[in-house]
């Protein structure tokens, strides 16, 4: 969340989002592998966690 209103709180003019988006992206990769080999409950809790993180890079709209 704090990334998120970071990225949000700077000017589109920066260019930063896409930078913070490919980040939060790769975030998500490595989640998606983790899942791989992990238990039925943590592939649930870890599912999620892509959800949520993935709703923040495209369901959030910019500050400014």
């Amino acid at each position: 969340d704090n990334i998120v209103d970071f990225r949000n709180a700077l000017p589109e003019a920066y260019g930063i989002t896409p930078i913070i988006n490919n980040f939060m992206k790769g975030v998500i990769t490595k989640k998606e592998k983790a899942k791989e080999s992990a238990t039925e409950s943590d592939k649930s809790s870890l599912q999620d966690q892509i959800d949520y993180i993935q709703n923040k890079v495209t369901g959030e709209k910019k500050g400014f």
